[in-house]
């Protein structure tokens, strides 16, 4: 309502936030950044493929909140399309965009339900901190979308012991919870995009608020500590890496040029090192079974979740199908006055179908919670 395209108020100096969206794949990142610019200016996605396949920016001034944002869309986390290192090429590029680094990092996640944090979004919030290290979380919002809870409720939410862990590295860093719920729909289905307009406007409000900016560089640095370890690792898995160091130990030791207590020393330490990298080894292994298992989870639910959509849409296309048929029938059988009834009986069908369905949704919901 109030975001304009910065290009028609390029007059106005207004302060500059500059704002980047992270999270999972589907959890609403594009939706939000649409929101702050004012426009649809980013692809948005419902399903386990990013329609985000980099970093993209605009600009837009908001003359209510009396600030120009810059915000960056990212590629979407857990994409199941993607490899981890394409994951992290495609988040680099926010570095190009915003050289004077981020106010606010939007952190977007989704609650089970719309009302419950599971171990699920921890793990996505870890991935975030692998990602951009532990000061993220100085300059994060995280925004749960969709959400049934206000941020009052999330933070006194009571929690399991990873998620008390999270909630207090939050605190400490001063991180600022923000929740969007799903909103009305109107007769066709569509949001109704002023029943989440308060809510989107204490989300500019946090973002207006933010002090720490999360430099750019740490990105870069962190990317670096990442790959070290990874080569660290990648060399230790070498099939006999600890033997054929050992050799020239042996070497060393034979020549005179390594001291007993010396070679034992370095014997304990690569003996060490093969079990340590062993057992490395088989936690990764552990834990990309366990990525799979989420992702083939996550794409469970979407195929249920577009299932009982065109399950739906089938139903009222039956509804309406049995009231003209109704009609069409008493027209022939009594002419105009038969069609009114027909019609009407028709209708009566069709609501007493809608009706049923409605019950049996909500039944399943309750289920489901």
């Amino acid at each position: 309502k109030h975001s304009v395209n910065f290009r028609t108020l390029s007059a106005m100096a207004l302060p500059v936030k500059t704002v980047l969206a992270i999270g999972e794949t589907g959890a609403g990142k594009s939706f939000l950044c649409n929101q702050l610019v004012g426009w649809p200016a980013f692809d948005e996605s419902d399903d386990t493929k990013s329609k985000t396949d980099k970093c993209t920016r605009e600009i837009a001034a908001d003359r209510s909140m009396g600030v120009e944002y810059h915000v960056i869309d990212t590629i979407g986390l857990c994409d199941t399309h993607k490899s981890e290192e394409e994951v992290h090429s495609c988040l680099s590029e926010f570095a190009r965009l915003a050289p004077n680094g981020i106010d606010a990092v939007l952190c977007v996640a989704t609650l089970t339900g719309g009302c419950r944090l599971t171990p699920r979004a921890v793990d996505l919030f870890d991935m975030i901190e692998g990602y951009f290290g532990n000061s993220v979380w100085e300059s994060a919002i995280v925004v749960f979308n969709y959400s049934k809870k206000t941020a009052e409720q999330i933070w006194s939410t009571d929690p399991t012991l990873s998620i008390d862990k999270l909630f207090q590295k939050w605190r400490e860093s001063g991180t600022v919870i923000c929740a969007v719920g799903s909103g009305d729909k109107d007769d066709k289905g569509s949001l109704v995009v002023e029943s989440i307009s308060p809510q989107i406007r204490l989300l500019k409000q946090a973002i207006v608020n933010t002090s720490k900016v999360y430099d750019s560089d740490e990105f870069g640095q962190v990317r670096q500590e990442f790959d070290r370890k990874a080569k660290e690792a990648e060399e230790r898995f070498k099939p006999g890496h600890w033997r054929r160091k050992m050799r020239e130990a042996n070497v060393l030791l034979l020549q005179g040029k390594l001291r007993l207590e010396e070679w034992e020393r370095q014997k304990t330490e690569l003996l060490h090192e093969n079990g340590q990298a062993d057992s490395e080894l088989r936690l990764a292994q552990h834990r990309t079974r366990d990525e799979r298992t989420r992702a083939d989870r996550l794409q469970q639910q979407l195929d249920d979740t577009k299932a009982k959509r065109k399950n739906k849409r089938k139903q009222r296309a039956g509804v309406a199908c049995v009231a003209m048929g109704g009609g069409a029938t008493g027209a022939i059988v009594g002419g105009p006055p038969g069609a009114i009834v027909g019609f009407v009986s028709g209708t009566a069908v069709g609501v007493g179908a809608c009706a049923g369905m409605v019950a049996a949704n909500t039944a399943e919901r309750r289920e489901s919670l």
